[in-house]
């Protein structure tokens, strides 16, 4: 068994095994200006391997069960104007305890925006919720309930000439704070600017 500082490696490891399926649907309509979709999944998994309660190891959860549900709804709102809503409902259980995996929120959904200024310009807005979920305490080690967050993103592009195009992007432009996993915050507004070259 090796050692790590204050983490140590766990010889009784056993490899994950999973089995699952989805069955989903998709429809067209508006003449073509518009799609959705819905998905059901499911997904078994033997032995999952995770942090123990202290993060000081890793172990197996012996059976876990995932299932949810997915929809997405896409389409052209104008010429220049697309627009795009998902959402999605998980459910994550440990069966042997009957608690909720860590980290893996109930609820998420998104909704992007797409806007064509011209054929060389282009902007982006979008959206992300990501619902409350557990986690363990940075401080205690205690399993705790964390609520939901949102972020607002936004993009943009330029094609300058036949071998330049500059790309923006600003994130968590609400500069939400916010844990993901928890003790570990997140960076507030970030810009970045870049550029793609083309022979």
């Amino acid at each position: 068994m090796t050692s790590f500082g204050l983490f140590n490696g766990n010889p009784n490891l056993q490899p994950e095994t999973s089995r699952g399926w989805e069955l989903g649907a998709d429809r067209r309509f508006a003449g073509d200006r518009a799609s959705a979709g819905l998905t059901y999944f499911r997904q078994k998994i033997h032995n999952l391997i995770t942090f123990n309660s202290t993060f000081t190891s890793n172990e197996n959860r012996d059976r876990v069960q995932i299932h949810g549900v997915e929809a997405a709804l896409n389409g052209r709102l104008g010429e220049s104007l697309t627009a795009g809503l998902g959402a999605s409902r998980t459910r994550s259980t440990d069966q042997a305890t009957g608690e909720n995996l860590l980290r893996r929120p109930l609820r998420k959904a998104s909704l992007s925006l797409d806007y064509a200024a011209s054929a060389s310009a282009q902007f982006g807005l979008e959206t992300v919720y990501v619902g409350p979920r557990y986690d363990i305490d940075a401080v205690t080690f205690a399993r705790k309930r964390r609520g939901g967050y949102t972020l607002v993103n936004l993009t943009a592009s330029r094609q300058a000439n036949r071998h330049l195009k500059l790309h923006a992007r600003v994130s968590n432009l609400n500069d939400r704070h916010y844990e993901e996993p928890d003790g570990f915050a997140q960076p507030g507004i970030g810009v970045v600017v870049g550029f793609t070259l083309n022979n």
